[in-house]
């Protein structure tokens, strides 16, 4: 087992001279708290080197970057990066999940090859790919990935992290619906899916909702009968790095060094990627305020502003480039003097020891995102002032530290005046005040670390991996098992064959009530049923009236609405379980016609003791509007009843919980008279008939979903062909 890590970029940065290549570790929290894992798994990293390698120097760096820093290249032509990373990734996707809308760019082409990229990560993945491999997939490049290899490997364990803010629906509605659609059922093939805060994590909640009808509970999606868990996870620092470097001597020396140069001044300090989602115009704007409201701190306080070169083939990031250094001119042209300068300003990148000295002088952080998924900055800058505590914390309320850093002072960044008045708070604040609020920020930055981060999802992704649906699913066709089975069917004395009805003997269709069985069925039936030594039950949640004029076989058992009616075998009346009320259904009716008439060519099915509601031929985007509604009135409807509601394949059933189809299996699996147990079902209703079966049985899964089933086979004709070589032993 390893843990294959994918992101966009790989965990070096690559430079070339000549024909040589050479590798630097690049910072950030998701690459420290990888390396800092606990986890004995050992990893790979797949991702695009970040720049275009001409193509006959693919084989010499994928060789040195496997061998030396165990990573995958991924190869992008010139028109991949432009459309994908600085197209789709850059000038659509991040201004509008940032709430930048009206910066928002689309074109097709960009979204054609946003589709090419994440399939040709796909692509690269499959080639090393092991069966029992974790695969975690970062941030917003790669929504599509999750799908693409679920549709691969349909039993693989798939992580998926999302690094920058999820908007509310409304704003994921400026997509085209197959765009918006397409990036939440690529999500949707991860099995875990993260999101730094519950704000985050309740927009993607809604979304899923709103574009595929799919309502959660308690945080778990169930798509296609697989479990889709969503989380609010965090990201931290890696705080032991810092906690080494400030009692570092070399970096000591630089802070007191740097301190004897603002000897007499407070320091406040600003640090971001030039990006306009930063505030940095906002941020110099408030500063400039709080000086011209505030000339007692002339002289007396100096800005330390530091810029990262970001993206700046797009005119969005030149542009804000512009203003903040007209700001920038104009604040020290009409404050500054020959002995003061109220900014200095760098527009550069700054090494980790550099950053750890300005947090170790600086009094003031101003850390003002307009909006930010996370924020790491700002837990550096508390981590770094563990061992002082003095200095205060100016964060932006729409940073998604700020749900955890509650203890900064907090402003809206969008307001300059607020920032200004910020300002000269944290200047006044008292040391006890300042020592109270960073220890109890700090105790979470300490706690809450990359590393754990980290431990934490590697560890839930384990615990996915073992669970009952990922057991992988054998195909039974042509293989030793499949034989296996045909060999103790023909030395077994007593057989218990447990048949699913829809989507096992017969194909779906479109109109519930025409799914009468072919003669085929009912011939390969009747030859099993004839074998005294076989006892047949067909399974189903079908009306018992539809089954007993369907399947007019007395020797076979027939079990109606998951196991509400039974007629056993040469029996030629149903009996019912024991206890079911009725008085609910002309409440929940009420609600199912109403909806009825909502999305077209629904119906719903009134059974004796339980009510379907069918749409396998209604507009699917009707479905994914008018479903969420449904599904929340018939939870009002029936909470602290003894009914649940049951998923099916475009069916919604609500019926009692104490029967199922494993509930109902019982009765025939208490006997303890075969020696040989076959069940074989298609939906998630299937599940508990299959978690009820003797371990030595033969369970078999119809179709690619995940399962409790031992065996999968691919269709209904698969199922006839099993069940005709049985009828030849």
């Amino acid at each position: 087992m390893r843990l294959l890590i994918v992101a966009n970029r790989l965990p070096v940065e690559i430079t070339q001279k000549n024909d040589k290549f050479e590798y630097k570790a690049s910072p950030g929290g998701l690459v420290s708290g990888l390396k800092d894992s606990s986890s004995k798994l050992s990893s790979i990293w797949i991702g695009w080197p970040g720049k275009q390698i001409l193509k006959k120097h693919h084989p010499q760096l994928t060789k040195e970057l496997f061998s030396k820093h165990q990573s995958v290249p991924v190869f992008l032509s010139q028109k991949q990066i432009d459309n994908h990373y600085l197209g789709f990734s850059n000038k659509t996707i991040w201004p509008l999940f940032h709430y930048f809308s009206e910066k928002s760019t689309f074109t097709k082409e960009f979204w054609d090859d946003y589709k090419s990229v994440n399939k040709l990560f796909a692509d690269e993945i499959l080639k090393i790919y092991k069966p029992g491999d974790l695969i975690f997939i970062q941030d917003y490049q790669l929504m599509l990935l999750p799908k693409l290899l679920r549709e691969a490997r349909p039993i693989s364990t798939i992580g998926f992290f999302l690094h920058i803010p999820f908007p509310s629906f409304e704003l994921l509605r400026v997509l085209p619906e197959d765009v918006r659609t397409g990036l939440i059922e690529g999500i949707l093939g991860a099995d875990l899916v993260g999101f730094h805060t519950n704000e985050y994590m309740q927009h993607f909640l809604e979304s899923a909702t709103k574009t595929t009808g799919i309502k959660p509970i308690s945080r778990t999606l169930y798509v296609d009968s697989r479990r889709v868990l969503i989380e609010n996870m965090p990201l931290g620092v890696n705080f032991d790095r810092y906690t080494e470097a400030i009692n570092n001597k070399s970096v000591i020396k630089k802070a007191e060094n740097l301190k004897k140069i603002f000897k007499g001044k407070k320091i406040l300090f600003s640090v971001d990627r030039l990006d306009y989602t930063k505030g940095i115009a906002n941020r110099l704007l408030g500063y400039e305020k709080f000086l011209r409201s505030n000339p007692q701190f002339h002289k007396k306080v100096t800005l330390i502003l530091t810029t990262q070169p970001s993206r700046i083939e797009i005119d969005d990031y030149q542009d804000l480039k512009n203003e903040v250094d007209r700001i920038v001119g104009r604040t020290n042209s009409e404050f500054g003097d020959i002995e003061w300068t109220p900014i200095i300003y760098q527009f550069t990148s700054l090494s980790f020891d550099e950053m750890v000295v300005r947090y170790m002088v600086s009094d003031v952080a101003l850390i003002t995102p307009l909006r930010d998924g996370m924020n790491l900055v700002s837990k550096e800058f508390i981590a770094v002032k563990g061992k002082s505590f003095s200095g205060a914390l100016i964060l932006s309320e729409t940073a998604g530290s700020a749900r955890e850093l509650t203890q900064a002072i907090m402003i809206n960044p969008n307001d300059p005046d607020e920032i200004a008045s910020a300002i000269k708070v944290a200047l006044q604040l008292k040391p006890s005040e300042q020592k109270k609020r960073l220890k109890q920020m700090h105790s979470i930055v300490s706690q809450f670390t990359a590393r754990r981060w980290t431990n934490d999802w590697i560890e839930k992704l384990l615990e996915i991996s073992k669970s009952a649906f990922k057991k992988p699913l054998e195909d039974l066709q042509e293989t030793a098992n499949h034989k296996k089975l045909l060999s103790d069917y023909k030395k077994s004395d007593r057989r218990l064959l447990i048949l699913d009805y829809d989507g096992t003997l017969v194909p779906y269709a479109p109109v519930y009530s025409n799914a009468k069985p072919s003669r085929e069925v009912i011939a390969v039936l009747k030859k099993l049923a004839d074998d005294f030594k076989n006892e047949i039950i067909i399974l189903s949640g079908r009306d018992k009236d539809s089954l007993s004029k369907w399947i007019k076989i007395p020797k076979i058992a027939l079990v109606a609405e998951h196991g509400i009616w039974v007629k056993p075998r040469n029996q030629y009346y149903f009996e019912a379980a024991k206890g079911l009320q009725t008085d609910w259904m002309k409440v929940v009716n009420e609600i199912l016609g109403r909806f009825t008439e909502r999305i077209t060519k629904s119906q719903v099915e009134i059974k004796h003791y339980s009510l379907a509601f069918h749409y396998r031929q209604s507009p699917a985007d009707l479905v994914s509007q008018q479903l969420p509604d449904l599904l929340n009135e018939l939870e009002l409807a029936i909470q602290n009843t003894d009914l649940e509601i049951m998923k099916g394949a475009k069916i919604i059933e609500i019926k009692s919980k104490s029967v199922n189809k494993g509930s109902s299996a019982r009765s025939w699996l208490s006997k303890k008279q075969y020696d040989f147990y076959l069940a074989i079902g298609d939906d998630t209703t299937d599940e508990d008939l299959f978690q009820n079966m003797p371990k030595d049985s033969y369970t078999i899964k119809l179709g690619p979903e995940e399962s409790n089933a031992k065996y999968r086979i691919k269709s209904v004709k698969d199922t006839l062909q099993l069940l005709n070589q049985l009828t030849t032993i």
